[in-house]
C-alpha cells in the first residue's frame, strides 16, 4: 500500500468554519473549512453548486471563525486539488 506524503510548509489546525465560497463575480455556493494554516485551508463544500470548481480555479473565501468576530475574507485562494 502506497502512502501520501504531506508536503505543507506550515503546520495545519483542525477547524470547522462555515464559509462562502465566490468567484469574483458569481457565487459558487457554501462550504466548511476544515482545517487552517498560515499557508492554507481545506475546505468542504456542503453542496454542489452550479459548475464544479477545478484546480486553479481563483476564489474568494468569507468566514467567521466565532459567532463575535469580524468576518475574514480571503479575497485570493486558488484551488490546488
Amino acid at each position: 500500500m502506497q502512502q501520501s506524503v504531506e508536503q505543507r510548509r506550515a503546520v495545519r489546525f483542525p477547524a470547522m468554519f462555515l464559509t462562502t465560497i465566490s468567484s469574483k463575480d458569481r457565487f459558487l455556493g457554501e462550504g466548511t473549512i476544515q482545517n487552517i494554516s498560515a499557508s492554507g485551508c481545506r475546505v468542504e463544500r456542503l453542496i454542489n453548486g452550479p459548475m464544479p470548481i477545478e484546480p486553479g480555479t481563483e476564489l474568494v473565501l468569507r468566514f467567521y471563525p466565532s459567532e463575535s468576530a469580524t468576518r475574514i475574507a480571503v479575497e485570493r485562494a486558488q484551488v490546488r486539488w
